[in-house]
C-alpha cells in the first residue's frame, strides 16, 4: 500500500523563497565572475581591444575579483594600469643634454625621447623615434567599464525572470 500525507508546514517551508542574503550573495558572485572575465578581455589586446595591446600578459593575469561582506570587488595590478584608469601626463625628469665644444654639458632640454611600438612588435619597439616635451595618456577606465558592463548584463539577465 502506498500512502502520501499532506503536511502543510513541510510544504510551506519547501516553497519559502530564498533569503535576501542568499540572493545578494548569488548576484555578487555572478557580477564578480562576469566583471573579471570582461576585464581580462580588455587587457588581452588584439584588434578588438580598445584599451591596450598585450605583450606579456602580466596585467591580464593579475585581474582579481573577490566577494566582500557588502558585495564584490574587482581589481587589477600591472604596468600602466593607473595611467589607463585615471589618465596621466608624463614629463621628463632631466631632459636631453646639450653639449658644447669639448663635450661638456651646457644645459638640458626637457624632452622625452622614445620609440613607438608597431603592431608586430612583441617586447622591443621597432617604430620611429619620437621626441616630445610631454605625453598625455587619456583615461580609458577599463576597470570601471568592466564593472558597469557586468552590472548591465546582470540587469538584463534579471529582466528575463
Amino acid at each position: 500500500m502506498i500512502s502520501a500525507d499532506y503536511d502543510a508546514q513541510a510544504w510551506a517551508s519547501a516553497l519559502k523563497p530564498p533569503s535576501l542574503k542568499v540572493v545578494q550573495r548569488e548576484l555578487a558572485t555572478e557580477w564578480k565572475d562576469n566583471a573579471a572575465h570582461r576585464l581580462r578581455e580588455k587587457y588581452s589586446g588584439g584588434p578588438m581591444s580598445r584599451y591596450v595591446t598585450s605583450r606579456t600578459g602580466r596585467t591580464r593575469r593579475s585581474v582579481r575579483s573577490r566577494l566582500t561582506p557588502t558585495g564584490a570587488a574587482l581589481s587589477v595590478t600591472g604596468p600602466g594600469v593607473f595611467s589607463l584608469e585615471d589618465g596621466a601626463e608624463i614629463l621628463p625628469k632631466r631632459g636631453t643634454p646639450v653639449r658644447g665644444k669639448g663635450g661638456r654639458i651646457l644645459r638640458y632640454i626637457p624632452f622625452l625621447r622614445f620609440r613607438l611600438y608597431t603592431p608586430t612588435d612583441t617586447s622591443q619597439p621597432t617604430g620611429r623615434w619620437v621626441m616630445a616635451r610631454r605625453v598625455r595618456i587619456r583615461a580609458r577606465h577599463p576597470v570601471r567599464d568592466s564593472g558597469r558592463e557586468a552590472l548591465a548584463s546582470l540587469w538584463l539577465d534579471l529582466g528575463d525572470l
